[in-house]
C-alpha cells in the first residue's frame, strides 16, 4: 500500500487511474485528501477524476462530498455525470439537475446513468423526472418504467439483461458505483458477453461485490 500511495502524482494517467481505483478497492483513506485535491485541479484528463469519484465512492463517509459536489458543475460532461452517480451512490440527491441534463442525452450510456441516479435516491423530484424518462422514445426508457416501480438493482439488473450492448456496456461500468450484490449473478454470466469491452469490465464489477 505504501507504495500505491504515492502513485496518485504519476505522470502516467494509466498509472493513475489504476492505482486510485485500487485504493479505493482496498478502502485506504489515508490518500483520500491528494485524491480529492487531484479531483478539485481540472486539469487531469477526465478518466483520472472519473476514478477519483469511484474512489470516493468505495471508501464511502463524507470526506468527498464537498469535492463530488463541485465536480457537479465542471466543464468536462464525464466528470459531471461521474460526480452525479458518485453523489447519488452516496445516498445525496444534490446531483438532480445534473441527472436531469442526462435525461434526454443521445449516448444510452448518460440516459441510464441518469435513470440510476433517479432511481436510487427516489425523491419526489427524481419520481417526475424517471416519468419524463420513461415517456421518452429510446433503449432504456423501459428502464426508467423498471426505476419507478423498484430499487435500483432491478434497473441494473434489467438493464445487465438488455440486447442493446451499449445499454449491457453501460450497467456493467454503472454497477461499480452501487453496492449491490443482487447483482452478481448476472454480472458472473456477462463474464462471457460477445461484448469485450462487457467481459473485461464484468470481472472487475463482480469481484467488487463478493468482497463487500
Amino acid at each position: 500500500v505504501p507504495a500505491l500511495q504515492t502513485a496518485p502524482a504519476d505522470s502516467d494517467q494509466e498509472v493513475r487511474t489504476e492505482v486510485i481505483c485500487s485504493l479505493g478497492h482496498l478502502g485506504d483513506t489515508n490518500c483520500a485528501a491528494s485524491v480529492i485535491a487531484l479531483l478539485k485541479d481540472r486539469q487531469p484528463p477526465s478518466n483520472v477524476r472519473f476514478a477519483g469519484c469511484y474512489f470516493l465512492v468505495e471508501i464511502g463517509g463524507s470526506a468527498g462530498i464537498d469535492a463530488l459536489s463541485e465536480a457537479l458543475h465542471d466543464g468536462d460532461v464525464d466528470v459531471r455525470l461521474s460526480a452525479c452517480c458518485a453523489l447519488s451512490a452516496l445516498g445525496r440527491t444534490n446531483a438532480l439537475e445534473v441527472a436531469r441534463g442526462f435525461i434526454g442525452h443521445v449516448n444510452p450510456f448518460c440516459r441510464l446513468a441518469s435513470i440510476v441516479c433517479l432511481a436510487s435516491v427516489k425523491t419526489p423530484e427524481a419520481m417526475e423526472l424517471l416519468k419524463t424518462a420513461a415517456n421518452r422514445s429510446g433503449p432504456v426508457a423501459h428502464l426508467a418504467t423498471v426505476g419507478l416501480s423498484d430499487r435500483v438493482a432491478r434497473v441494473l439488473l434489467e438493464a445487465l439483461k438488455d440486447k442493446d450492448i451499449r445499454v449491457r456496456r453501460a450497467a456493467v461500468f454503472l454497477s461499480l458505483s452501487f453496492n449491490e450484490p443482487f447483482l452478481i449473478p448476472q454480472l458472473q454470466k456477462a463474464c462471457n458477453d460477445r461484448d469485450p469491452e462487457i467481459r473485461d469490465g464484468a470481472p472487475w464489477a463482480a469481484r467488487r461485490l463478493e468482497r463487500m
